[in-house]
């Protein structure tokens, strides 16, 4: 009862304080519950967590400049303005301190020769899809890695000669020589060192002035069109290689494939099931290894023997460190 009575007293006051201020009054209330809704910030702007739009870059430059100038801050001497720079040029002079010989090195070690095994066929591949003889497949994969190891910054990226580059270098040097020319070999040796010269010198620019940026732009189906049009291509020129007769060079790919169906009877039977058994064994493999991925992992993720090796090679490694 009590209840009620205190609610019915509620309402009557209210209704009481409603004909003595009129409308005035709900007006107030009004203005007073919509000032507390806060105007939402426009989609396109970025603001951080405080509602405020972060400063740019040229904003903290300058106030930098000013807490030096207060004494907030105090200005970097001239070795460290220099280790700066040269950390920022080598990136080797930040991580080679911080290397740990005796619990990094078997990995290296490992990781040094599963790439070296990968590279050698890989990079005489290369070599051969680009026109020029193998060796120079072996230089472009060996030299790279380790000036990137003094240059690079990242830890993921794959450093060396590629099928879409290779072959780019082919279609390049082929259009730039005759056929008949008796100097085509030394001279195709010439302009793929130019060739990648120039390459070189392109890409050191494009660094200085930071022109990376200009990736962003590039759309998805843009990337997919191109990986997918270059392995067709790549492809299509192996043709030779897996059928065992000589196909004469073409300025479009759908004429190689022609020309292949045309002379279909003079492929070499031992040729072509070397080839086909080396896909076999391939994609046998690869699917292998993916079925293998989804199998459970021992808690330890590594067998007795692994274990004993890598317990072995690292009392190994600290004899002689």
């Amino acid at each position: 009862m009590t209840q009620e009575s205190n609610d019915k007293q509620d309402s009557t006051s209210k209704q009481e304080n409603v004909e003595e201020n009129g409308v005035d009054s709900i007006k107030d209330t009004k203005h007073e519950a919509d000032t507390s809704i806060k105007p939402e910030p426009p989609s396109d702007a970025v603001f951080d967590y405080a509602g405020v739009a972060p400063p740019t870059k040229k904003e903290n430059r300058e106030k930098h400049k000013e807490d030096i100038k207060l004494g907030l801050v105090k200005e970097p001497s001239w070795k460290e303005k220099a280790y700066g720079i040269a950390s920022y040029v080598f990136p080797i002079v930040v991580y080679a301190p911080q290397y740990s010989w005796r619990d990094e090195l078997f990995g290296d070690i490992v990781a040094g020769i599963t790439v070296g095994v990968m590279l050698v066929p890989q990079g005489m591949a290369y070599s051969l899809l680009a026109s020029l003889p193998p060796e120079y497949g072996l230089y472009s994969s060996i030299v790279p890695i380790f000036v990137y190891s003094i240059f690079g910054s990242s830890k993921h990226l794959a450093v060396g000669p590629v099928a879409v580059v290779s072959l780019l270098i082919e279609e390049a040097l082929a259009g730039a020589i005759a056929e008949d020319d008796p100097m085509k070999e030394e001279k195709k040796l010439d302009l793929a060192i130019i060739l990648a010269l120039l390459a070189g010198l392109i890409s050191v620019i494009m660094a200085i002035v930071r022109a990376g940026i200009v990736s962003n732009f590039i759309s998805h189906a843009v990337l997919i069109g191109f990986t997918s049009g270059a392995a067709c291509v790549i492809a299509l020129s192996q043709l030779k290689h897996l059928l065992g007769f000589k196909i004469p060079r073409f300025d479009y790919p759908l004429q190689t494939l022609v020309y292949a169906l045309q002379h279909i009877k003079e492929t070499q039977p031992a040729t072509v099931t070397m080839g086909i058994v080396s896909i076999v064994i391939l994609l046998i493999m690869r699917y292998t290894n993916r079925w293998w991925a989804k199998k459970p992992v021992d808690p330890q993720g590594k067998s007795e023997t692994l274990q004993k090796v890598e317990k072995w090679s690292k009392r190994i490694i600290k004899l002689f460190l």
